[in-house]
């Protein structure tokens, strides 16, 4: 259903997502381009890449392709979406660094650096605990969606794994095909007990320890693999990425969305196969993704009038002197060759200045 949101031009465009894996394979043709900050907290190799293969994995499932452009071998739900990636798991798969550190890290990117990161993907988790617990909190306080694979401990009841579990996070089961929970899906509820059964930290008043909060395909899903490869592959960890890719659709179409409301807007939205009813509950949580239906939910930002306060013109409108909006815009300067520039790195010159509706919600100052 996400290319259903491409048609209108939802595509993630520009918005930035994190991913906690075992790296990624920049160089795959589906995944080019998009990465655009990278730290390896295992080997501390400064450029990106993937000795396992499940990064690549659920980043392909992200934003893999682009959309209705050239490339013909789409496999992402956002393909304009832009990534910081974390290193954070060997070769062999294991974490030989706390995850912790990956998750600050994205924090500080935030707090310290402008990085809007907006959700990150993790398709990770383990035994119950609160290790997680105040690094997903102060994640939350900085408007960043912390999106955890559920676990592939299923079928038995309270078989998931934190963080995964976490009111403050949104968890994520899988479907196949047709429709069915699958067999190896994690099944809530979350455990009963504090903190999770303190409400203070409830997206929503009717949580109630409920797990998964939704579901998405995570059977046969194909996707990138290392060496420019495709694959197909089973877990939550893919459901995962399915909902983390949507959530870029939701905030290309109002960047300022809070995390709560595309929380509530994605579990509001889904899709209700008869075989899982009544809903919800602790197989589907409040159902099936459906990316589409929570697009149309999102209210909109409405175009704003900025004026170029200068009496400067020559044509072909260059526009020299200060450039005043009446809110925060994204902003995008061609040189004079008309090459796009991509702040903050801008030489003394000439610029084109081009602004489009949609806001953001930090200001690009231009000096």
């Amino acid at each position: 259903m996400a290319d259903s949101c491409w048609v209108p031009g939802y595509i993630g465009d520009s918005i930035i997502l994190g991913i906690l894996d075992t790296g990624i394979d920049s160089s795959h043709p589906a995944l080019s381009g998009k990465v655009i900050k990278w730290r390896d907290f295992i080997n501390n190799l400064p450029y990106p890449y993937d000795d396992h293969g499940h990064g690549t994995a659920g980043a392909g499932v992200i934003c893999g392709g682009d959309g209705f452009g050239p490339f013909t071998d789409d496999i992402g739900v956002a393909p304009g979406v832009k990534l910081v990636v974390a290193k954070m798991f060997a070769s062999s798969g294991v974490p030989y660094v706390d995850p912790i550190y990956g998750l600050q890290w994205m924090a500080s990117l935030k707090a310290d650096s402008g990085f809007n990161i907006r959700a990150i993907n993790n398709a990770w988790g383990g035994n119950i605990t609160t290790h997680f617990w105040e690094v997903c909190n102060t994640l939350k306080a900085l408007e960043i969606l912390p999106v955890f694979s559920i676990g592939n401990s299923g079928p038995n009841p309270s078989t998931t794994c934190s963080p995964g579990n976490y009111p403050l996070v949104l968890g994520l089961g899988a479907t196949n095909f047709s429709d069915s929970i699958a067999n190896f899906s994690s099944r809530g509820p979350a455990p009963d007990s504090i903190p999770w059964n303190n409400s203070v930290y409830w997206y929503r008043a009717d949580w109630n320890l409920i797990k998964p909060d939704l579901t998405a395909p995570g059977v046969s899903v194909r996707t990138s693999w290392t060496n420019h490869q495709y694959s197909i592959l089973n877990g939550t960890s893919f459901a995962t990425a399915h909902a983390t890719g949507a959530i870029a659709i939701l905030c290309e179409k109002n960047p300022v969305l809070p995390i709560e409301e595309i929380y509530n807007i994605l579990l509001d939205n889904t899709d209700h196969p008869a075989q899982g009813a009544p809903y919800p509950n602790n197989n589907y949580g409040w159902g099936r993704l459906n990316v589409w239906k929570a697009l149309q939910a999102v209210i909109g930002v409405e175009e704003q009038e900025i004026k170029f306060v200068t009496n400067d013109f020559v044509l072909p409108t260059i526009v020299r002197g200060p450039l005043y909006l009446p809110q925060h815009a994204r902003v995008t300067v061609f040189d004079i060759s008309g090459r796009k520039v991509v702040p903050p790195y801008l030489a003394p010159g000439v610029y084109f200045i081009e602004t489009d509706e949609k806001i953001i919600q930090k200001i690009i100052v231009l000096k």
